[in-house]
C-alpha cells in the first residue's frame, strides 16, 4: 500500500498503475493490486488503515468437525496402511472443495502429519493380538494360577540351579526322589509378508489376532533345557535310511538330528500331491513324539509344516505335554483342553476331561489324514463348531471320501484305518506306529 502511494507521488503514476507496479514489485499479481486499490479507498474515505492478521491466527482449522470427519472418513477408505500423504491427497477429492473457505491450498506434508496425530493417530508398531488377548483369557489365568503355578513350585525343588558364579547347585532329594528336568518350547514364525509392521495406528483401534498362514513361512520351532541344550538325538553310526554311514566321532556328532527344525513354504499341507507320504512323515512324527512320552494335543493339517523337499513335519506344540512316566514336565503356552473341536477326541469333551494322551492323539491323527486326502476341514459341511460337538458326542462320523480315496483295495484299507482311529474305545485305537506300517504297506496297492 504505502509502495503503491510513493509510486503515485513521485513517478505521477495514476493508481492502478501504480498498483500494478507495486505488485511486480513484491512479486504479487493482479488480485494484490486490486486489494492495495480497496484499501487505499478504504482510507480515503474512513481514514482506516487495514489490519495485519498474521500471526493472529489461533485455532486449527481441524477444529472444524465437518473437515475434521471428511478427512477422516477418507482416511478410512485407504486401508489398514493410511499415511500422511493421503490427507494431502484429500484436497484433490470433491469432497474437499466444499471447505475452500476454510483453506485453500493442501497443506505441507509436515502439517498433514500433525493432523494425524490431531486426530487420534500415532506412528508406533500394530499391536499384537496375542499380548493383548491370549494370555489373559480367563481359561488360561485360571490354569496358570490354579495349576501351572502351584505344580512348578511343587517341582522347583527338584530342578538343577545355578549361583551368581555359574556353578550348578545340585537339589536336595529325599529318597527314591528323581531329579526334574524341565524342556521348554520354543517356536518361530517368519512370513514373508511380514511388513510395515510401523505405521499410522489409530487410538480406538485394538489388537488384531495375528493369524496363520500369511504368505510364504518359515518356522522353526525347537525344544530347550537349562541342563542339556537344545534337544538332539543320540548320535548315530549307521542308518537305515537315505543319510550315508558316519564313520567318525566328529561326524557322528554332526549327525544328531532335530525333529523340531520346522520349515514351510506356504503353512500348511494342502498344496501338495504325495498324500500318502505325506500321511506316513505325520505318523511317524507323531509315533517319535510318543516313543518320547511327549502328547502333541493339537495335531491337524495346519499344524503340518511342509519342508522344500517335500517331507511333512509336525509343528505348534502350544498344547504338548510330557507323559507323567518320563518323570519331565514341559511347559505349555495354553491350558484349551478341547484343542480344536474337529479333530478332538469325543472323550476329551467331557467336563471332567482327563489330560490329553497319546489315544486322544491317534484320533486327531485320523482327522488329519482324512483333512490331507480331501484338502477340506473334518465335517465341513457343519459351520459352527457346535454342531460339530453336537455330531461327535452323538457318536456320528465324517462321510466316507470316496472320490478323493477311491474304490481300491488301498483307499479301503484307508478308510478302515481312519476308522480305528476314531473307535470310541480307546484300547480299540491303533498307535502311531501301526498306522505307519499301514500306510506304508499300502504304498504298492493301487
Amino acid at each position: 500500500m504505502a509502495g503503491t502511494l510513493n509510486l503515485i507521488v513521485e513517478s505521477n503514476l495514476k493508481l492502478i498503475n501504480a498498483s500494478l507496479t507495486a505488485a511486480v514489485v513484491f512479486g504479487r499479481g493482479q488480485w494484490a493490486a486490486r486489494q492495495v486499490r480497496k484499501w487505499i479507498r478504504i482510507f480515503q474515505k474512513e481514514n482506516r488503515l487495514p489490519t495485519n492478521v498474521y500471526g493472529t491466527w489461533n485455532a486449527s482449522v481441524m477444529e472444524d468437525e465437518d473437515f475434521s470427519a471428511a478427512i477422516q472418513n477418507w482416511l478410512r477408505e485407504r486401508g489398514k496402511y493410511v499415511q500422511a500423504r493421503d490427507v494431502i491427497d484429500f484436497f484433490g477429492t470433491p469432497a474437499a472443495a466444499r471447505f475452500s473457505s476454510l483453506i485453500d491450498t493442501p497443506p505441507s506434508i509436515r502439517t498433514a502429519q500433525r493432523w494425524m496425530q490431531w486426530m487420534g493417530y500415532t506412528w508406533m508398531k500394530e499391536r499384537r493380538g496375542q499380548f493383548a488377548d491370549g494370555h489373559e483369557q480367563d481359561d488360561v489365568k485360571d490354569y496358570r494360577m490354579n495349576f501351572y503355578v502351584p505344580e512348578w513350585t511343587k517341582l522347583e525343588r527338584r530342578m538343577r540351579s545355578w549361583d551368581s558364579e555359574g556353578k550348578e547347585v545340585p537339589p536336595t532329594l529325599n529318597e527314591g526322589e528323581r531329579i526334574v528336568v524341565v524342556w521348554f518350547h520354543d517356536e518361530s514364525t517368519f512370513y514373508a509378508h511380514d511388513r510395515r509392521l510401523t505405521r499410522w495406528v489409530h487410538e480406538n483401534e485394538t489388537a488384531g489376532i495375528y493369524k496363520k498362514g500369511e504368505g510364504v513361512s518359515l518356522m522353526v520351532a525347537d525344544f530347550i533345557s537349562a541342563d542339556y541344550g537344545w534337544l538332539r538325538s543320540r548320535p548315530v553310526l549307521t542308518s537305515a535310511t537315505s543319510n550315508a554311514p558316519v564313520g567318525s566321532a566328529t561326524e557322528a556328532e554332526s549327525s544328531k538330528e532335530n525333529p523340531y527344525v520346522l520349515m514351510s513354504t506356504h503353512g500348511n499341507i494342502g498344496f501338495w500331491l504325495s498324500i500318502n507320504w505325506l500321511c506316513i512323515d505325520v505318523a511317524s512324527g507323531l509315533e517319535y513324539m510318543h516313543a518320547h512320552n511327549m502328547v502333541h494335543g493339537d495335531l491337524k493339517a495346519l499344524n503340518v509344516l511342509v519342508s522344500s523337499d517335500g517331507i511333512a513335519r509336525l509343528s505348534d506344540f502350544d498344547f504338548s505335554v510330557m507323559s507323567e512316566a518320563s518323570g519331565l514336565m514341559f511347559t505349555a503356552s495354553s491350558n484349551s483342553r478341547s484343542g480344536s473341536i474337529r479333530w478332538v477326541a469325543p472323550e476329551m469333551l467331557a467336563e471332567d476331561a482327563p489330560i490329553r494322551t497319546k489315544e486322544s492323539d491317534v484320533y486327531a491323527l485320523g482327522m488329519t489324514m482324512l483333512e490331507i486326502f480331501t484338502g477340506s476341514v473334518p465335517y465341513p459341511e457343519c459351520e459352527r463348531d457346535f454342531n460339530v460337538m453336537k455330531k461327535v458326542e452323538r457318536g456320528t462320523l465324517p462321510n466316507p471320501p470316496t472320490e478323493h480315496l477311491g474304490t481300491n483295495q488301498r483307499g479301503d484299507v484307508v478308510w478302515e484305518l481312519m476308522l480305528s482311529c476314531w473307535s470310541r474305545t480307546l484300547d480299540e485305537r491303533p498307535s502311531a506306529g501301526c498306522v505307519v506300517e499301514v500306510l506304508t504297506s499300502q504304498m504298492g496297492l493301487s
